[in-house]
């Protein structure tokens, strides 16, 4: 099984989809809170995400094991 990759997979696309929503959530100011526009669902559902896909502090315990690395 691809366990590692699968892991590691998750954890950085969680973290950059994260790092992109937040960012464009910046750009766009006050537009990026208000409940009219696509940005709030993003950002809402990308904050969620990590949670749902397994936490990353999940992801990177997993790593950890299968790699045999130091916690």
């Amino acid at each position: 099984m691809a366990t590692v990759e699968t892991s590691m997979a998750k954890l950085f696309v969680c973290d950059t989809a994260r790092e992109i929503v937040l960012t464009c959530q910046q750009i766009m100011g006050a537009y990026g809170y208000v409940a009219g526009y696509d940005m709030e669902r993003y950002v809402r559902d990308i904050l969620i995400l990590p949670i749902l896909g397994g936490s990353s502090a999940i992801q990177k315990n997993n790593i950890a094991n299968r790699l045999n690395l130091p916690r």
